[in-house]
């Protein structure tokens, strides 16, 4: 404010206000603002620049690889996770968001890996454009790349898990492992069958010796599983209705706000990494962005489960306000 009072300017406050918030904030073409406001396009550039030395514009520019030390601090006081990223940005649309959380969490996720690991990963939107970004820094490994849950019959890449490991193995590199089973077994009976076979006895013993797993956080559920668009169903089960306690999910377990995992018929019947054997895991790095998840990240915190955070700013600090207004 002090600039406007003291630079003298060729255009009229308003008219360099309002030209300002057509250009950077709804993202207006100049020659769009010329015709609207009535000057001419080489104005407009004119305008654009007065705006900055009088203050009205001031542009901030944020390095998403660094961290929000003092929200970050928060995270590991709250809720005792060992390491938490806080990525500065005013970005506000979820897809974006996710690309950059994913961005991130690539550095992350190459300082814990070693010669021998055995890394666990999930599917999903997120998961997928991690494993998309990544960039190796290192030698051929002797690591593994393990599905952490079965598969599904949508069209997206991003739920074809089994793909997503081959690609992200050949990355590395390292050895691919692969599961041939449905992330939800239609039936009890189903789920015996799956689970009683030899390819699926090794996945769900090398579960319970996973030195990384890559995971993400699902959104609350709808009522009902086709409602869904980031977990189950895997295949269409119409009629299948998750839990109204359910907040979200990690890799299609669900849980409570309070952090408790649901026992329900479709956790009976899901062919994913069990709470248990993810416990065990050397380290869970959980990569997740986006305010309409701040409920299922609070959820998923609680399950003590998560312990490397890689999140946005905005979806950071929603967190620690919902957690502080219900203690």
């Amino acid at each position: 404010m002090g600039n406007l009072l003291k630079v003298k300017t060729r255009y009229d406050l308003q008219l360099l206000y309002n030209v300002s918030r057509m250009y950077f904030l709804e993202g207006k073409k100049q020659e769009e603002i010329a015709g609207e406001v009535k000057v001419s396009r080489s104005s407009i550039s004119l305008i654009l620049s007065e705006a900055k030395e009088c203050g009205i514009v001031e542009i901030t520019v944020r390095n998403p690889l660094s961290n929000d030390e003092r929200l970050s601090a928060q995270f590991l006081d709250s809720f005792g996770v060992k390491e938490c990223y806080a990525i500065p940005t005013s970005l506000m649309n979820s897809e974006l968001l996710t690309q950059l959380a994913a961005e991130r969490a690539v550095g992350v996720f190459n300082s814990l890996l070693n010669d021998t690991s055995c890394v666990g990963i999930a599917w999903g939107r997120t998961c997928y454009h991690f494993m998309r970004a990544y960039r190796s820094k290192k030698h051929p490994l002797d690591a593994h790349i393990v599905p952490l849950l079965g598969g599904t019959n949508r069209y997206q890449k991003r739920f074809h898990l089994n793909e997503m490991v081959r690609d992200f193995a050949e990355k590395i590199p390292a050895t691919p492992h692969f599961i041939h089973a449905p992330v939800l077994a239609e039936t009890k009976e189903d789920y015996n069958l799956f689970i009683r076979s030899s390819s699926l006895k090794t996945i769900v013993e090398t579960w319970k010796h996973i030195d990384i797993a890559v995971v993400s956080v699902g959104g609350p559920p709808g009522k009902s599983g086709q409602d869904r668009t980031g977990t189950l169903p895997g295949h269409d089960f119409s009629g299948l209705v998750i839990s109204d306690l359910a907040v979200g999910d990690i890799c299609g377990r669900y849980f409570t706000i309070d952090g408790e995992f649901i026992e329900d018929d479709i956790a009976k019947r899901s062919i994913s990494i069990s709470p248990m054997s993810m416990s065990k895991a050397g380290e869970v790095l959980c990569i997740v962005a986006g305010l309409e998840k701040r409920r299922s990240i609070i959820g998923a915190l609680r399950t003590g489960l998560i312990d490397i955070l890689v999140l946005d700013e905005k979806t950071a600090e929603a967190v620690l306000s919902m957690r502080s207004q219900s203690t």
